[in-house]
């Protein structure tokens, strides 16, 4: 299983998270952080979401 495409597919499959990221990089800043939980939570989520099907 390739974990890296998956969780790719993931956030590219979230409108939102993407234009936060695509802000993020095009304000080019030295230093920018945008909370783990962001990424954590799409991913359980559609981790239980996928085990009750």
């Amino acid at each position: 299983m390739d974990y890296e495409l998956e969780l790719t597919n993931i956030i590219k499959s979230e409108q939102l998270m993407m234009s936060i990221l695509k802000t993020v990089q095009e304000l080019q800043l030295n230093d920018c952080w945008v909370a783990a939980g962001v990424i954590r939570n799409k991913v359980w989520i559609t981790y239980i979401m996928y085990k009750q099907k």
